[in-house]
């Protein structure tokens, strides 16, 4: 008879053993590297899913996008940026979203061969967007949504409203973003690029305070730095001084019907140049004695030592011909902290041509009692806040004059509408004027993004004339298919049918014969009233905030819906630049 076990026993539960055949006859380490693999490709399928579904990280490699985001070809230096996907499958692109992209062209065919549509819908042979020309994405800022009519003028861009054509507007923070300064007292000790009119002075004080002394009414002290549309990162640039010579040079170097020729032109220009270290608000240089100074591209020749962070290699090292265009949309900002008269900031235009009229004049007034602004010596808004130890500013911006209080827009003032005008026809000039003594501690200026003359908005005859004598075929052809996704979207009917029936006597695919003669529809496209576009159904036009040395819709046209990937919300390496972006 067997004995009982003890109700301590009975209770115990059995030792809990393998669950599984394979658990209780495998070997344990393989068990583990089992159940390790087994996480972790779960954990792999999910980062994929979240990275081609929700989020996803890119690198900014160029500097098309500067300076909201910085790009560089080194993997340490540039942007890494998250980029919402998930979201933007639903919502897509706002206007001035900063937006990434597959780049919209499909391979360019050769001569006779007939060239796929925009769109993205692959021939027979299979293409776009299985075998794109460019195998990586891009990122630029959404300018212009579908069926939008519009022309870009003045840097700005114009979208009609019922019959009228307004600028469309940035919003508050985007524009916060997109102001760029361009001279700052005290970046660069010594550097003092102002002038006296009239019996005023102006003088650097201890601390490095600005001091500023007007003896009469009518006296006033000018900016003298040109405002161009110049963008040069900081760092080692280039020079030389310009001549007959050297332009000549130039001009040689970038003949593309004789390799030899330019290549020789380049090794000289190499060769007489130098190396200097500048920035937009550290310009000046000295080299063999002489003072230079990158903004004064009318004197000096400028290029970047290398070409790496561009998006396309074909803009060269050569900067002159895109940043050469000026500004109008500027802010001055002021800082007075002590006064015993009065300060003004003057932001006026003249007219370099006889025939083109007096733009406007925009006097912010500043002084104990308050502040007024006037535009043609007219008041239009005043109040009564301190002035005193308050960052002042006043802007002309998008054809409006706003006023700025410690860095945000004077709520109280509704934007001043302003009649358009070119600055390339009439120069901007900024001037502080006043009465008595004032002591600034800070000043400074900014510019607002410009959008150059670059591809359509260009006359691309020479480009074409070029190719045609050095028999480039393919660049031919990337002319004829950029252009006619312009021409076609023309608003004027009379003007687009001429500008097709022209276009397709030089086009392969339409039986015609690359020429040199009917070459109307390689003129500017989009750059006025007249000539102005609608967007497709589905394009979108994405432009770089770094205009003079962006590759973008420019070059290559409408992005359509089908290409378009995500929306990017922040920087997130390096740690010293993580941002919002916007």
């Amino acid at each position: 008879m067997n004995p009982k076990r003890s109700g301590t026993d009975a209770d115990q539960a059995p030792e809990a053993g393998p669950t599984s055949w394979e658990a209780r006859h495998e070997p344990q380490w393989r068990h583990k590297v089992n159940t390790f693999c087994e996480n972790w490709i779960f954990a792999f399928i999910v980062a994929m899913a979240i990275r081609h579904f929700a989020l996803e990280a890119y690198r900014i490699p160029s500097a098309s996008m500067e300076p909201m985001l910085f790009g560089d070809p080194s993997f340490l230096e540039a942007d890494h940026v998250v980029v919402d996907k998930l979201l933007f499958r639903f919502t897509g692109p706002d206007r001035y979203d900063v937006t990434v992209f597959q780049f919209p062209w499909p391979e360019v065919p050769g001569p006779g061969q007939p060239v796929r549509a925009w769109g993205g819908r692959a021939g027979p042979e299979g293409g776009f967007p299985f075998n794109p020309r460019l195998h990586r994405n891009f990122v630029k800022r959404c300018v212009v949504l579908p069926e939008d009519e519009f022309h870009i003028a003045y840097g700005d861009i114009f979208v009609r409203d019922g019959e009228a054509w307004d600028v469309a507007q940035k919003p508050v923070t985007v524009q916060s973003a997109l102001w760029q300064e361009i001279y700052r007292h005290g970046a660069q000790p010594g550097y003092k690029p102002w002038y006296s009119e009239g019996d005023a002075r102006v003088e650097i004080a201890d601390a490095g305070h600005l001091v500023l002394e007007f003896a009469e009414d009518d006296s006033a002290i000018a900016l003298l730095q040109p405002l161009r549309n110049l963008y040069v990162k900081r760092g080692e640039v280039r020079v030389l001084r310009r001549s007959a010579r050297t332009d000549a040079l130039v001009q040689r170097s970038r003949a593309t019907g004789d390799r030899g020729r330019a290549v020789a032109a380049q090794a000289e220009l190499l060769r007489r140049s130098q190396v200097v270290e500048a920035s937009m608000v550290e310009p000046e240089f000295t080299v063999e004695g002489a003072t230079g100074n990158i903004w004064r591209l009318e004197d000096w020749h400028l290029w970047r030592l290398t070409t790496e962070d561009l998006d396309s290699q074909s803009h060269g090292k050569y900067l002159n011909d895109s940043m050469d265009e000026y500004v109008g949309d500027i802010r001055c900002t002021v800082l007075p902290t002590e006064m015993d008269g009065t300060l003004e900031l003057v932001l006026r235009e003249r007219a370099r041509e006889r025939h083109y009229a007096t733009a406007q004049e925009l006097r912010l007034h500043l002084s104990t009692s308050g502040w007024s602004l006037h535009i043609d010596g007219d008041q239009v808004a005043a109040g009564d806040e301190a002035v005193r130890g308050h960052s002042w500013g006043l802007a002309n911006l998008d054809g409006r004059a706003l006023v700025y209080r410690d860095g945000e827009r004077f709520e109280p003032v509704e934007p001043i509408r302003l009649e358009d005008r070119d600055p390339q026809l009439s120069r901007s000039e900024v001037l502080l004027a006043g009465t008595g003594t004032v002591r600034l501690r800070e000043c400074a200026l900014h510019r607002d993004v410009h959008y150059c003359r670059n591809g359509f908005l260009s006359d691309q005859t020479d480009a074409w004339l070029m190719a045609l004598k050095a028999g480039e075929e393919a660049l031919l052809h990337e002319l004829l298919h950029m252009r006619r996704q312009l021409v076609s979207q023309l608003l004027d009917p009379a003007l687009r049918a001429q500008l097709l029936a022209e276009l397709e006597r030089h086009d392969p695919a339409a039986k015609g014969r690359p020429h040199s003669r009917h070459l109307d529809w390689l003129e500017p496209l989009g750059d006025s009233p007249e000539r102005a576009l609608r967007a497709p159904d589905n394009g979108y036009l994405l432009l770089g905030d770094n205009s003079p040395l962006s590759w973008d819709g420019r070059n290559w046209g409408w992005v359509p819906e089908l290409n378009l990937r995500g929306e990017v919300l922040w920087v997130v390496l390096p740690l010293s630049r993580i941002k919002v972006v916007h």
